[in-house]
Order: C-alpha cells, then structure tokens, then sequence
C-alpha cells in the first residue's frame, strides 16, 4: 500500500466518524423533539431501531404516555358532550396505538399491556355512560 492510499484511508476514516457522530446528533434531536411534542409513538422506533435507550429509557416514557389526564378531569371539562367523546375516542386511538407500539418492539415483558387495555375498556364503557365518572376517583 502506497503512503498516499494510507493517508486517504485515515482521511476516509475520520470523515466516516464525524459523519457518524453528526447522524447521532440529528438523530437524538429528532427523537428529543418528538418526546417534547408528546409524539412518543413516533419516537419509539427510532429510539430502537438507532439504539438510543440508555439516552431514552422506553419504560418510564411508556408510563408518562399512559399517565396522561385522567377520565375525571376530561369530564368535569366544560366542553360539550360531543367534544368529550373525540377526546375519550382520541384516548382511546393513542392507547391502542402504544400497544402496538408495545408489541412491535418486544417490550411486553418490561410493560405488560393489560393495565392499557384496563384502561381502553373503561373509556369504552365511559363513552356509554358518561355518569360512571362520577363514581369514580380516577380512571
């Protein structure tokens, strides 16, 4: 091997590395900026399909996501009717949603989906009948 192939193999080399460095850059933000828009559906698969779960542990993600605002406060919203059931329904897509999410990505043994499924089923029953609310602290 010549000395000039040498010095552009470690040219070559270098350029790789920082062009690799800089696709991690873009690409923590890029799942950074979908965790702060609460898109945490969207996130999930870059998180692991480039490997990024020691920087965004998925678990305590997952728990914020199904954590959100709970049926009493959606109901005791001074919203109408109608727009209490898109929100219920749109709940109940997003839940749905992460137990694909779930189950895409094998993570069923760190966050079993039935207490998700708990919570779709009682949102359904809600939708019927907006008075179980009042009975309940939480849903």
């Amino acid at each position: 091997m010549r000395i000039e192939e040498v010095r552009l193999n470690k040219a070559m080399e270098e350029w790789c590395c920082r062009v690799e460095m800089k696709e991690r850059e873009v690409i923590t933000g890029t799942i950074r900026i979908l965790i702060e828009r609460k898109q945490l559906i969207k996130a999930v698969p870059f998180i692991c399909n480039f490997k990024q779960n020691d920087e965004f542990p998925l678990v305590p993600l997952l728990r914020e996501y199904v954590q959100k605002e709970s049926c009493t406060e959606i109901f005791s919203k001074d919203i109408s009717h109608d727009e209490k059931e898109k929100v219920v329904d749109d709940r109940i897509a997003a839940l749905r949603a992460l137990i694909q999410c779930i189950e895409d990505h094998g993570f069923e043994s760190h966050y079993p989906p039935t207490d998700i499924m708990m919570e779709i089923e009682w949102l359904g029953e809600l939708k019927e009948n907006p008075n179980l609310v009042l009975s309940s602290v939480q849903c």
